[in-house]
């Protein structure tokens, strides 16, 4: 049995209502459990999104389904990659030429240099500011282990020798005293 938000969101896409036809195959993707009919869903979002110029959306949509489990799929997604992220390059260079050149568009300019060339890595490079962000993440978390781990080692060292917190400066000895 065909799922009926399927049905209407493709005859939508063949009639160019391209944000009912969003709407539709969204749901479908949200919804649906048969992995083909989300694939099917998928791949008119892709021409959806290109419909309404959503380029962004559709790049990344097609970007996923170029790794999905169905070789129909990910055939076609192939073969639709390189004509979006060529449109998507066009799109950037008309809006750099449009401009005088100003450092942004000069990374522009090399973005859409990049994508003409390797269109395949298209979202690589959000992936990696992920990583980046977690990695920053769990330095700046060890930092604060290391330097708490210090101030109570060091507070035991104190005890251990048995000092005299009393001929310590003020500022050390209550961050010492307050460690208790």
């Amino acid at each position: 049995m065909e799922n009926r938000n399927l049905k209407a969101g493709l005859a939508a896409l063949q009639e160019e209502d391209y944000h009912e036809a969003i709407a539709q195959l969204e749901f479908v993707c949200n919804t649906e459990l048969h992995l083909a009919t989300i694939y099917r869903a998928q791949m008119g979002l892709v021409t959806a999104y290109a419909g309404i110029d959503d380029l962004q959306k559709a790049l990344e949509l097609c970007q996923n389904l170029t790794t999905s489990k169905s070789s129909q799929a990910r055939e076609w997604a192939n073969r639709q990659l390189p004509g979006l992220a060529q449109l998507y390059a066009d799109r950037l260079e008309a809006a750099q030429k449009s401009k005088r050149k100003s450092p942004q568009q000069w990374a522009i300019h090399l973005l859409v240099r990049l994508i003409q060339r390797y269109p395949q890595t298209l979202v690589y490079p959000y992936k990696i500011y992920h990583i980046f962000t977690r990695i920053s993440q769990k330095v700046v978390q060890g930092y604060q282990f290391i330097n708490n781990q210090a101030e109570s080692l060091i507070y035991k060292l104190f005890d251990m020798m048995h000092l005299d917190l009393g001929k310590m400066p003020d500022r050390d000895k209550s961050k010492l005293q307050n460690r208790d």
